[in-house]
C-alpha cells in the first residue's frame, strides 16, 4: 500500500483526506475546495492559462509577488481558482521543505485579493497541510514551471468529454489514466506529474516526486520483478510507475505487511546501504525537526578556505541550498537560481568582509569591560 509512509506520520490520513476533496470538487466536478460556487472550469483554467502561462513575469521579484501582478485585471472567479491552484501546488511539500505558514501565506494573499477574507477549512490545518515527502531539487529550482505545468494539465484534462474523463477513471489503477496523461508536453520532466498521480492514486503511486528516485529504487528492486518485466532500455514513465507497483506488491509478500515504505527499514537499506542519514530528512515526523533530525552529526557551521579562483563562492551557495531544501540542485543554473530564491525569501544573506577584516574581528569571545570606576564589570 503505497499511501503509508513509515512510522510516526499519522497525518497521512489528513493529507490523503484533502486529496480526496480535492479529487471529487475540482477534479472530477468543476466545484471548489473552499466554496460553493464552480471555480475548476474549463473557462476558469483558460483565463488563468492566459494570465500567468502565457503572460510571463521575468526578473527577481517574489513568487507570490509576480502572481499577484499577473492576476491584478482577472476576474474574483480566477483569482480565487488561482489559490486553490496554490493549494495544491503546496500539498505535495513536507515541513523540511516547506512549513505551513509559508503555504498559507500565499494562498491567502491570492485568495484575499479577489475581495473576501479565506474561509476555514480543515484543509489548510496544521496535518492537512504537512506534506507527504520532500519535492525534490526540480520543484525547488522551478517552482513556477510546476505551477504552468499544473494549469495546463488541468486545462487539458478539463477539455476531454466527461464520457471520455468516466472512461479514463473507471478503473481502480491509474495506468490508463497516466497514459493519457503522459501525452502532456514536458510531463516526463515534472515533479508536478508524479505529484498529481500519487494525490490520484496513493494506493498504486509512490510518493515520489523526483523521476531520480524512482529509478533508483527501481534499478535497486529490478530482481524481484519477473523475467518479462525486466528491461534494459529506458522504461516509460507510466512502465516505471508500473514496475515498482509490481515490486511493491513482491516485498509485502516477502514480508508479510502493507506497511511498508522506501525510506524507512527494512527497505531503505536495500536501496541506501551506506546512507546513515535520518530518513525524516524525507518525511519528518516533527513539524518543526531539529537540526539532528534534519541533518544527522553534520555540523551547519563550514569554513571554507582557498585561493581565489577555486570554487569558494559557488561551494557556498550550493551548501546554502542543501541545508535550506535537504538536497542540492542537479545543475549550477538551478543551484543558483535556488540561491536567489532563498536569498529573497530572507533565509541567507551573503556578506563580503574587507581581506583586511581579521577573523578575531568578526567572531569575539567575552572581553573585560571596565566600569565607571576603573574596575572590572
Amino acid at each position: 500500500m503505497a499511501r503509508w509512509i513509515g512510522p510516526g506520520h499519522d497525518h497521512i490520513d489528513a493529507v490523503l483526506a484533502a486529496a480526496d476533496a480535492w479529487r471529487e470538487r475540482c477534479f472530477v466536478a468543476d466545484g471548489s475546495l473552499f466554496g460553493d460556487e464552480n471555480l475548476w472550469t474549463l473557462s476558469n483554467l483558460q483565463e488563468l492559462r492566459s494570465r500567468v502561462v502565457d503572460n510571463p513575469i521575468e526578473g527577481k521579484d517574489p513568487f507570490v509577488d509576480k502572481l499577484e501582478k499577473q492576476l491584478e485585471s482577472s476576474s474574483p472567479e480566477v483569482k480565487r481558482l488561482a489559490a486553490e491552484v496554490l493549494w495544491f501546488l503546496f500539498l505535495f511539500p513536507n515541513p523540511s521543505a516547506m512549513g505551513r505558514e509559508k503555504k498559507l501565506g500565499p494562498i491567502k494573499r491570492v485568495w484575499e485579493g479577489a475581495g473576501s477574507n479565506l474561509p476555514d477549512s480543515e484543509y489548510l490545518d496544521e496535518r492537512a497541510l504537512r506534506g507527504v515527502g520532500h519535492p525534490g531539487r526540480q520543484y525547488n529550482s522551478n517552482r513556477y514551471q510546476q505551477l504552468e505545468f499544473l494549469i495546463q494539465s488541468m486545462e487539458r484534462w478539463k477539455t476531454e468529454p466527461r464520457s471520455r474523463q468516466t472512461d479514463l477513471m473507471a478503473e481502480d489503477t491509474p495506468w490508463r489514466f497516466a497514459e493519457w496523461f503522459d501525452k502532456i508536453e514536458g510531463s516526463e520532466r515534472r515533479p508536478m506529474r508524479n505529484m498529481i498521480l500519487y494525490f490520484l492514486f496513493p494506493d498504486h503511486i509512490e510518493r515520489w516526486a523526483s523521476p531520480t528516485r524512482k529509478n533508483e529504487i527501481f534499478k535497486a528492486f529490478e530482481s524481484r520483478l519477473p523475467e518479462d518485466l525486466r528491461v534494459k532500455d529506458k522504461l516509460s514513465s507510466v512502465n516505471l510507475d508500473r514496475a515498482l507497483y509490481a515490486i511493491r506488491k513482491e516485498l509485502e509478500k516477502e514480508y508479510e505487511t502493507e506497511h511498508l515504505d522506501f525510506y524507512y527499514a527494512p527497505l531503505r537499506e536495500r536501496w541506501l546501504p551506506n546512507d546513515s542519514s535520518d530518513p525524516s530528512l524525507e518525511t519528518p515526523p516533527d513539524p518543526d525537526p531539529t537540526h539532528a533530525a534534519r541533518y544527522g552529526d553534520s555540523p551547519l557551521n563550514t569554513i571554507l578556505y582557498g585561493p581565489p579562483g577555486t570554487g569558494k563562492t559557488y561551494a557556498t551557495a550550493q551548501r546554502c541550498v542543501n541545508i535550506c531544501d535537504g538536497e542540492d540542485a542537479e545543475a549550477d543554473k538551478e543551484i543558483w537560481d535556488r540561491y536567489r530564491e532563498l536569498a529573497e525569501e530572507g533565509r541567507v544573506e551573503f556578506i563580503t568582509f574587507h581581506q583586511s577584516y581579521g577573523y578575531e574581528e568578526f567572531v569575539q569571545g567575552l572581553r573585560p569591560v571596565t566600569g565607571s570606576g576603573g574596575g572590572l564589570d
